[in-house]
C-alpha cells in the first residue's frame, strides 16, 4: 500500500520507505582503486617466490609502509623461524639489506641494517637438525645470521643473493 509522502509527489510505502525509482538512487561509494607502491609489490613478489598460497598485499601494506621508502624495490626475501615467540625476516632490496623480528605485542623492528654495497656474500649451512643459519658476510668481517627451517628456501635466498653480488640477475 503506498501512501502521499510528505513532498508533492513524493510515494512512500506502509513502511515509511520510498519505493524503488521515486527518488534518485544514493550512488554506491566506489572503494578507492590505488595501485600498490613500487615497494609493496615488491615486497609481495618477493615474499611470493616458492610459496604455494598466495601473499596477501593486504597484510602487508602497513608493513611497506613503515619500513621501506615507496621507490625502494625489494629483490629477495627470507622469512625465518623463531625459536620461540618472535619471527626474522631479511630482505634485500636495491638500496639495503634489513634484518628485521616482528615482536609480540611490539610489531616488526629492525635488528640490523646495512647498504648493499656492505654485502660480501651469502651463505647456508644445513643443519641435520634443521634450523640451519642463514648468514650474510659483510665487507667489514660482520654477519647477519637468521635460522631456517625450509632448507629449499634458504638456499634459493643465498643463490639469488650470491648472483646479485656477482652482478647478475
Amino acid at each position: 500500500m503506498c501512501t502521499e509522502g510528505r513532498y508533492p509527489g513524493a510515494v512512500r510505502t506502509a513502511m515509511g520507505r520510498a519505493p524503488h525509482g521515486d527518488r534518485a538512487a544514493p550512488r554506491p561509494r566506489l572503494a578507492a582503486v590505488t595501485t600498490p607502491s613500487p615497494a609493496l609489490a615488491s615486497l609481495v613478489d618477493a615474499l611470493q617466490v616458492g610459496r604455494g598460497e598466495p601473499v596477501s598485499a593486504a597484510g602487508w601494506e602497513r608493513f611497506a609502509r613503515r619500513r621501506l621508502a615507496p621507490d625502494e624495490i625489494v629483490l629477495l626475501a627470507l622469512e625465518g623461524n623463531g625459536f620461540t615467540w618472535w619471527d626474522p625476516l631479511l630482505l634485500v632490496t636495491d638500496r639495503r639489506v634489513i634484518h628485521l623480528r616482528e615482536w609480540a605485542f611490539i610489531g616488526w623492528r629492525t635488528v640490523r641494517e646495512v647498504p648493499a654495497r656492505a654485502v660480501a656474500g651469502g651463505e647456508f649451512r644445513p643443519h641435520v637438525l634443521g634450523w640451519g643459519p642463514v648468514i650474510v658476510r659483510l665487507r667489514d668481517g660482520g654477519r647477519i645470521r637468521v635460522r631456517s627451517k625450509q632448507d629449499d628456501a634458504a638456499q634459493r635466498f643465498v643463490d639469488g643473493l650470491n648472483r646479485l653480488i656477482a652482478g647478475g640477475h
